[in-house]
């Protein structure tokens, strides 16, 4: 019979007088990796700090170990035997990996006790299968090495649960394997996982069964047996309608970006040209360094050599203001990170990037009511959703609105940083719409990534930079670079 390690029964939160959670029930068995998908991010953030014992449930039923916890004293045991994993870092970066993992209640002095175990380090990291080397600086590692020594860390620790959320980021396709060939060996040595995302590939990939969160309940728990696209979209309340006859292009136009031998401190050598009406994929191998692109035209970048052409006037950006006038957009790759202010609705987020080009008359009410009536026109919004705060938005949304920003603004060019990485099957199709309606009304898109398979969903032209190398591609021809 299943053991089950954590229950939470009708769980209920308030927000003020408006209750956020309105029946949170879940069950986490032993030996067996759940999933949670939740489409509303501030309901993801308040289910993680339920979990974690950060936030107190105002009515439900909590079980550890199958024992019933008193309401009392709930939050304080799951302080200490549950641990989030999220883009939060909890590394000492001034530590040793060994000293790091060694260090039960992190931030503490290392004590003789802890000496005598941070000489069995290097075992623990073979028997997990874990190439880090255990006398690296924590501070030397790269991002999705750093979370392998807390997952480390965490097994070290005692922790029987393990919540890993909004970690997607983190990861290529690549290293997101080896991190879970290492959950699956602390599974086999006690540890529980729970994995609150919204990637499907992931979920159905590593996990026995999921629940689906929605509006405020539990809606549905899904067994690995009935694992589909199709059965999880019968289940999501929110849809969306897009237009499939739209093309993934039109006729490319003139040059409107070009990098003439540009060179940072960074990147080598770096030469295209981008024209109107192309969707253009850009791969840097670059792990660490992948987003040097929109990095040169934001201005964090300075440009040491070379040129940048913007419709054929010299372009040497100093900062984000400066690309934005000149024509360049840039759509980060978590669509919620692109608001200014959550209170504010999406309607205001999106006039304030308007407003940039038409400077304070872009908050006149006559320019706010015929901006809406605009968005209304695309059959993308409705009026309600228009008005809604960006708290209380969903993520297709969210996602309608960050590129629409943009799509209305008209820019030369658009950068989207990882648009396909971090989301999940239903939000990548709705993505691949409105890159294809920015590309209709004119604006060059260019898909930026570290990952080959996302260059390879849209689009002709792919640039590969690898080993310091650049190379162009036929998308269809972009394995040959790996042979």
């Amino acid at each position: 019979m299943k053991k089950e390690v954590l229950r939470i029964q009708s769980g209920i939160k308030k927000s003020g007088i408006a209750e956020r959670i309105l029946d949170f029930s879940i069950q986490i068995y032993r030996d067996e990796i759940c999933g949670l998908i939740v489409e509303n991010n501030l309901e993801r953030k308040c289910l993680v700090d339920l979990l974690a014992g950060d936030v107190r449930l105002d009515y439900g039923w909590v079980y550890f170990d199958e024992e019933e916890l008193p309401s009392e004293t709930y939050d304080r045991i799951l302080k200490e035997y549950v641990f989030v994993m999220n883009r939060k870092e909890h590394c000492v970066r001034q530590l040793k990996v060994k000293e790091y993992v060694f260090v039960l209640h992190g931030g503490i002095s290392l004590i003789a006790g802890t000496r005598k175990l941070c000489a069995s380090a290097g075992l623990l990291f073979q028997e997990l299968g874990c190439s880090i080397d255990p006398e690296e600086m924590i501070g030397n590692l790269l991002p999705h090495q750093r979370k392998e020594v807390e997952l480390i860390h965490a097994y070290v620790s005692g922790k029987k649960l393990v919540v890993i959320s909004d970690m997607d980021e983190f990861f290529t396709e690549e290293s997101i394997t080896e991190f879970f060939e290492m959950i699956l060996k602390l599974k086999e040595l006690g540890v529980d996982f729970l994995i609150v995302s919204n990637h499907t590939r992931v979920l159905f990939e590593y996990t026995e069964y999921m629940y689906v969160f929605s509006h405020g309940r539990t809606r549905h728990r899904i067994l690995k047996q009935r694992y589909s696209l199709e059965h999880l979209y019968t289940v999501l309340l929110e849809s969306f309608n897009v237009n499939e006859n739209l093309p993934e292009s039109k006729a490319v136009g003139p040059t409107v970006l070009t990098f003439e031998h540009v060179e940072t401190d960074h990147c080598g050598s770096m030469c295209f040209k981008v024209h109107e009406g192309e969707i253009l994929n850009f791969v840097n191998m670059d792990i660490g360094n992948w987003r040097i692109l929109a990095d040169i035209l934001s201005g964090d970048v300075p440009v040491r050599r070379g040129k940048i052409f913007l419709q054929e006037k010299e372009f040497r950006p100093r900062m984000f203001s400066d690309a934005v006038e000149h024509g360049v957009g840039i759509i980060e790759e978590n669509s919620y990170e692109a608001y200014s202010y959550f209170d504010a609705t999406v309607l205001d987020n999106i006039s304030m990037v308007m407003s940039r080009k038409l400077g304070i008359n872009g908050f006149s009410p006559k320019y706010m009511k015929c901006l809406e009536e605009e968005l209304l026109d695309t059959g993308e919004f409705t009026r309600e959703e228009l008005h809604k705060s960006v708290y209380q938005a969903g993520p297709y949304l969210l996602q309608k609105a960050a590129y629409y920003r943009w799509i209305l603004f008209r820019p030369q060019a658009i950068v989207c940083l990882r648009p396909f990485s971090a989301a999940d099957y239903n939000i990548q199709k709705l993505t691949q719409h409105l890159i294809r309606t920015a590309v209709q009304q004119g604006s060059a898109v260019i898909i930026l990534t570290m990952s080959v398979s996302e260059a390879s969903i849209m689009g002709e032209r792919t640039i590969v930079m690898k080993s310091g190398s650049m190379y162009e591609k036929d998308r269809q021809d972009i394995g040959q670079l790996f042979e």
